[in-house]
């Protein structure tokens, strides 16, 4: 199939074209900041950080001089500053992006005082670089009975904490980790 359309199936070309349909997206959209978040974050999966990067700084000029320049600005802040610190973290700035997703960890989501995605990220972020006990106090504030995560959301938690647990070999809080994400195993196909 593929041989007698190569044009078609060629994955470089695919996403090319992705990226041209949300770079249109987000020009013809100029106040959605949700439409250029999607477009760092397409850059970032390309390897294209240093673009990225760019494009957020444009962004968060932009909302220094004019804090309505978007219409969606409360409610995207933390996704371009997850994105920025996906970026910084690709070109080695480690700190900085800690320093990104933390401050992303801080903005409000989706109306909630807690903003459970950046916390989780920054806890695998923390995971990654070896620093379990950080990973840790990232979700620490989060609870699985009372907090309104999806079922992803809790199970991407308990995926962070599991982590964190297995690097100081905690195995009781290991084990509870892992109970949890073997009960809850169809919640991760979100």
């Amino acid at each position: 199939i593929t041989a007698q359309d190569p044009d078609r199936f060629d994955p470089d070309k695919a996403i090319a074209a992705n990226l041209a349909e949300r770079r249109e997206m987000a020009s013809s959209d100029p106040k959605s900041l949700r439409k250029l978040d999607l477009v760092t974050a397409l850059l970032i999966k390309m390897g294209r950080n240093q673009e990225a990067l760019d494009i957020s700084n444009d962004v968060l000029v932009r909302i220094e001089k004019d804090p309505t320049a978007f219409n969606d600005t409360s409610s995207e802040t933390n996704w371009l500053l997850d994105n920025r610190s996906s970026a910084l973290f690709a070109l080695g700035h480690t700190d900085e992006s800690i320093a990104r997703l933390s401050e992303a960890a801080r903005q409000p989501e989706s109306g909630a005082t807690l903003n459970v995605s950046q916390a989780i990220n920054l806890a695998e972020l923390y995971n990654e670089i070896g620093r379990p006990k950080d990973a840790l106090v990232a979700v620490g504030g989060l609870n699985l009975e009372t907090q309104a995560a999806s079922p992803y959301g809790r199970m991407a938690l308990m995926e962070a904490r599991g982590c964190a647990y297995a690097q100081p070999q905690d195995k009781e809080n290991l084990n509870v980790s892992l109970a949890y994400l073997r009960t809850h195993v169809l919640d991760g196909n979100a």
